[in-house]
């Protein structure tokens, strides 16, 4: 039998009072723990495994479910959402790059026409490993673009990586 969570009750990483609620129902073994994915955070319907347990999160679709998102099963037990965060890819120049504002637009086209998800936070690219890594990396070593420096990490949540269904016209 399937729980179904969709009454929110707020982020605990922000809350004192909804961490003292965690607390209690954990020491009464009346919380469910659960990991999603970023790209289910973005669903409306989720269904989950914890302990053995069938778990269904119904929300709007105009949010997204976030690190320590709280809800409350129909049952009336506490579910505590962890977000897992992926590894990225880090790209950094080592030097100057206005000389070469074409290897540039070329490095942003073959992002975009991959559909790779990514982001620029001051002058840092950040791109989701979507894809193996090396493919990724052959790809962008085929730009030659001079002082672009490849290094992987994980990514703060502060900065989502955006995505979109898939289509062309």
């Amino acid at each position: 039998m399937t729980i179904i969570a969709q009454h929110y009750l707020g982020n605990a990483l922000h809350d004192d009072i909804l961490q003292q609620q965690i607390a209690l129902a954990r020491s009464e073994g009346c919380c469910l723990e659960v990991e999603l994915s970023e790209d289910d955070c973005r669903k409306s319907r989720i269904t989950v495994e914890s302990a053995g347990k069938q778990i269904g999160i119904i929300k709007d679709r105009s949010w997204s479910i976030k690190e320590g998102d709280l809800f409350k099963t129909e049952k009336g037990r506490l579910l505590l959402i962890h977000v897992q965060i992926p590894d990225v890819m880090i790209l950094r120049f080592t030097q100057d790059t206005t000389d070469y504002p074409q290897q540039l637009v070329l490095l942003g086209y073959t992002l975009g026409n991959h559909h790779w998800p990514m982001s620029i936070v001051d002058q840092t690219i950040y791109v989701q490993l979507v894809v193996d890594r090396s493919v990724i990396e052959t790809t962008l070593q085929h730009l030659h673009i001079p002082g672009l420096v490849i290094s992987y990490g994980m990514r703060s949540l502060d900065h989502p990586l955006p995505s979109s269904p898939h289509s062309h016209p």
